[in-house]
């Protein structure tokens, strides 16, 4: 199927409940951008956006049942082009659509490239091009060059007069379907549909393409309909297959307990195979009622009688049908708005109801394909195993890795940590008993609580282990007090899959762009695959980190901020909330609501100061690049706390601040954390600091901006400013002439602030930039220097 829609995102339910049953769709002129995210459920999507201008775009579906990857995407001249590469009975067949716009031109090399890459190709796109001897009621200058490339004798055209665009009474064939021999002899029932929503435009194009296309194999992992379980038959069935394990067998070693894991896990598993059907993967547009199908099947049944009647009657009837479709679209998605919104007024409400509701609204659910090529160490990936095992090596070598614990800090850790494991392993040696056993109601209290999240690699999700019986709870109960007091987690539980987040606005084809999330909730020595589509790379360990939903997590988070809120006054009021902060205050004028936040703010700006002076100097054995990025979030800092544009010189903020760079403050803490080693005499702490300094020292470091900044010798800035109120004044003036920069302070009135005005020259192409800087210099460290430490704290969060 083949449409131009101008925006995918209007007509996506119209398309998704008329043209379902097609397996590839050509679309252009999605009106798409690059950071905005869009899925079709069923659907692999390959797009090329357009950058940096309205409109135009190109996008392929390729229903996930398909073997297919990217093998082009490229936009030439103004010809938006996408390819993808599908394996079929007769062997690889290229699909491309092609978009060109009115005013664009048709670059040949395009096509030419297309049939280089693959000479079996189908290319279908609106290219504006009009050429009478082909079915067209007119040849148009794009019609001439069409001519051109179909004389070349590599490409054929579906020869008729179906009309695609229609506008008012005037119709014309602008949409082409092109092929290779043989390609072009499977290709039958060729039609143009109604025009989608209420205007008169281009022609949805079906057409049937006689040719087996091969299917990807089956996911190794089983997906289930819960909705249509029968939940009485598989608490039956548990029960049978669990009654032919023994009870009464001991588990004494740790193979005991893989073998007995292995057991459970199958009766689990056998009675959810009997009991409840597999998904079944078809597409379900939820989006779109029943009533509002049947509107769009009978408007292009109306539509259809039209074109064979040309009846003026038949023609207002499908205006008609054609309003009330829109209408019925409109309608379902304010419904659908409406029920989402509704859940927030329930009477019981708690936070995760909230935060999926918040996820439905802003469509964060929407899943991304992993299209196009994925390159890597100077491999490149196209099909999805090779992605897979790519992604595989990249988490292995760069994200769970086992770092060397180097510093004398972590030697102590280490250290503290074996003491008290020797401890209490000599503690719980002497007694009988060394634990109080797993009871089978504390199971079941928490198999009550388990939340409905994806299941892992032995597809046994929580919704099966809610619905246990009384035999299943004993079995567990043994197994569980088994591992606890063999300190042995089964080697089955500790497999992972590994599903794949697109970060915002990152590049597609690096793996660093992607978030991995593990599907499980085991500790030690895990191992794990990543899962792209229903392809499994090969199994590696992983050496750090903690799982998806891991207690560890928030546990590790409170050790490490739990003191962050010690200092902050009675008057502000705090909210701690897994990674978020806030602090909120009363007062009954604003200048004292505004000391008050801001009194707290500097409070917790200490405490993160201490954080980060802490961490200074393992940060100095960073890569010179994270030290640049994190230089450019200073001065961005600088420039919003300051309120002076992106032109503006980061050597003048510096020197006007008197702020040091990020790299110069490290080496200033790094040098005053080695006189206080040498004070208390840790001679260790000593040689590893001096380490660090000497290979400092070595590199070249980054600009240095000092009070003495030198100023070019045609240019002389003199700038005084009165302290009067935390007010900053922007002033600027354009000079005709050039040479001389002065300042001049505006004495203080009772009606504001002292106003410091820089009359700054220009040139014919700048604009000169003057500001005024009303705060103390205490006053604006504190300010900037909050900004960037939060800065700093998300970019650490990332490395």
């Amino acid at each position: 199927m083949h449409i131009n829609v101008t925006s995918i995102k209007k007509h996506t339910d119209e398309i998704l409940a008329r043209f379902n049953t097609y397996d590839i769709w050509s679309i252009n002129e999605t009106n798409l951008k690059p950071h905005q995210l869009f899925s079709l459920q069923g659907f692999n999507i390959f797009r090329n956006d357009r950058q940096n201008k309205q409109g135009g775009g190109v996008l392929l579906a390729i229903r996930k049942s398909i073997k297919c990857f990217e093998i082009l995407n490229a936009t030439i001249e103004t010809n938006e082009a996408v390819a993808v590469q599908i394996e079929t009975s007769l062997g690889q067949l290229l699909i491309a659509t092609v978009y060109i716009p009115p005013a664009g031109k048709i670059q040949q090399k395009l096509f030419d490239e297309i049939y280089q890459l693959n000479n079996n190709c189908l290319i279908l796109g609106d290219l504006n091009a009009a050429l009478e001897e082909k079915g067209s009621r007119k040849t148009n200058a794009k019609g001439v060059q069409l001519k051109q490339i179909l004389e070349e004798g590599y490409l054929q055209c579906i020869d008729n007069n179906l009309t695609t665009y229609a506008r008012n009474n005037y119709e014309e064939k602008i949409d082409w379907i092109l092929a290779t021999q043989p390609t072009i002899l499977f290709i039958d029932e060729v039609e143009t549909h109604a025009p989608l929503g209420c205007k008169e435009d281009h022609k949805p194009i079906t057409f049937n393409l006689s040719m087996t296309a091969d299917l990807k194999p089956k996911s190794p992992r089983l997906t289930f309909n819960f909705n249509l379980a029968n939940w009485n038959l598989y608490r039956k069935k548990l029960n049978e297959y669990l009654n032919k394990i023994d009870l009464k067998q001991k588990l004494e070693t740790k193979e005991h307990i893989d073998t007995y894991t292995i057991a459970l896990t199958n009766c689990i598993t056998l009675a959810m195979k009997e009991a409840m059907p597999l998904a079944n993967g078809k597409i379900r547009n939820n989006n779109v009622s029943e009533v509002t199908k049947k509107l769009i099947e009978e408007k292009h049944k109306v539509y259809r009688k039209w074109r064979k009647t040309t009846n003026e009657i038949d023609k207002k009837h499908y205006y008609k049908i054609r309003e009330l479709v829109s209408n019925a679209i409109r309608n379902d998605r304010i419904e659908k708005l409406t029920a989402i919104m509704s859940t927030l007024s329930a009477k019981k409400m708690q936070s995760a109801g909230v935060w999926n509701t918040v996820k439905k609204f802003h469509n964060k659910r929407t899943k991304q394909s992993y299209s196009g090529q994925l390159i890597y160490q100077n491999t490149t990936a196209n099909n999805d195993q090779e992605k897979a095992n790519v992604f595989a090596r990249y988490f292995e070598n760069e994200i769970f890795v086992s770092k060397p614990d180097e510093t004398p800090f972590h030697n102590q850790v280490n250290t503290r940590a074996a003491s008290i494991k020797r401890k209490m392993k000599m503690e719980t040696s002497s007694r009988e008993n060394k634990f109080s056993p797993i009871t089978e109601n504390e199971i079941k209290c928490i198999l009550k609580q388990l939340p409905n999240s994806a299941p892992g690699p032995d597809a046994i999700h929580n919704r099966s282990l809610k619905n246990y019986t009384k035999l299943l709870v004993i079995h567990l109960a043994k197994i569980f007090n088994a591992i606890v007091g063999m300190g042995h987690i089964p080697q089955e539980w500790k497999k992972a899959n590994i599903i794949l987040l697109l970060k915002p606005k990152k590049e597609k084809k690096v793996p660093s762009s992607y978030r991995p999330i593990s599907l499980l909730s085991c500790l030690d020595q895990r191992t794990a695959s990543v899962e792209i589509e229903s392809t499994l790379s090969r199994s590696f360990a992983l050496k750090s980190g903690t799982p998806q939903g891991s207690p560890l997590s928030p546990l590790l988070y409170i050790l490490f901020t739990y003191d962050s809120m010690n200092n902050i006054e009675d008057h502000t009021q705090y909210g701690l909330f897994a990674d978020d902060t806030a602090l909120w205050a009363g007062s009954n004028t604003i200048k004292s609501l505004r000391r008050r936040l801001q009194t707290s703010a500097n409070e917790f700006n200490r405490w993160f100061r201490s954080i980060i002076t802490y961490g200074c100097t393992i940060l100095l054995k960073t890569d010179n690049s994270i030290w640049k990025r994190m230089q450019i979030l200073q001065n961005k800092a600088l420039r919003a706390a300051l309120g002076l544009p992106m032109y503006t010189s980061t050597e003048f903020i510096h020197l006007r601040t008197k702020i040091p760079m990020i790299k110069n403050y490290a080496k200033e803490i790094l040098n005053k954390a080695i006189s206080r080693a040498e004070t208390y005499q840790d001679n260790t702490t000593t040689e590893n600091l001096k380490r660090i300094l000497s290979i400092l020292q070595s590199i070249n470091s980054t600009t240095t901006v000092t009070s003495a900044a030198t100023i070019p010798s045609t240019t002389v800035v003199t700038a005084t400013s009165t302290v009067t109120s935390a007010t900053t004044v922007v002033s600027s003036t354009i000079v005709p002439t050039t040479t001389i920069t002065s300042a001049t302070t505006v004495p203080p009135t009772t009606a504001g602030p002292s106003t410091t005005v820089i009359t700054s020259t220009t040139t014919a192409t700048s604009i000169a930039t003057a500001t005024s800087i009303g705060m103390s210099s205490e006053a604006i460290r504190q300010e900037i220097s909050l900004i960037i430490l939060f800065s700093l704290m998300i970019l650490i969060a990332q490395f």
